[in-house]
């Protein structure tokens, strides 16, 4: 498997990122759903090239949530707790160690953003379809795990990106009401 790691989805989630809100949104729907901030940025990407997301993407990113268990999250936790005391003791080898991990955790956030490159470039687990929102509300559904509460202002600051006025509030609606009903 070649994997490309300077894609343009790559580049895509860099720009994007760098916003203030998008970053707080990615977050916020991370700390408090268990989304993905790659998967989330992906589903919005991906949208915009007009996929989306079939019943076999949970198969296809198998490779993806390995990644991401193994070595993504354990960089994330490391560097939350290195934080405070790098914090506390910035001129200490501490503060060193902390940002070395927070580079890490942006190569292991590179890693996975290129395996989901290499799905998209394979059209693993989904298709082409006519319409951005309609592939962007799909996408988008598959980013939450079960139980938990998606905060609709972080949801729709991300759909933001792709939809304007109306069909941000449409989107967000299908979102929560697909959610809900998987949740019941």
């Amino acid at each position: 498997m070649q994997l490309d790691y300077d894609n343009p989805f790559w580049r895509f989630s860099l720009r994007l990122y760098r916003l203030p809100s998008i970053e707080r949104a990615c977050l916020h729907l991370q700390d408090t759903t268990g989304a993905s901030v790659n998967e989330l940025l992906f589903a919005l990407w991906l949208a915009q090239q007009r996929f989306a997301f079939t019943q076999d993407w949970e198969r296809a990113r198998q490779g993806v949530r390995a990644w991401q268990q193994k070595y993504t999250q354990s960089l994330r936790a490391q560097r939350r707790e290195l934080k405070r005391l790098a914090l506390e003791l910035p001129e200490s080898p501490v503060s060193s160690l902390y940002q070395l991990i927070q580079k890490a955790e942006l190569l292991a956030e590179q890693q996975e953003q290129a395996l989901l490159y290499y799905c998209y470039q394979q059209e693993q687990g989904m298709q082409k379809v006519s319409q951005r929102h309609g592939a962007l509300c799909t996408n988008l559904v598959t980013c939450f795990p079960a139980g938990q509460s998606i905060a609709r202002p972080s949801l729709e600051v991300l759909l933001g990106v792709t939809l304007e006025g109306p069909l941000v509030n449409e989107c967000a609606n299908r979102i929560l009401e697909a959610y809900a009903s998987e949740n019941v």
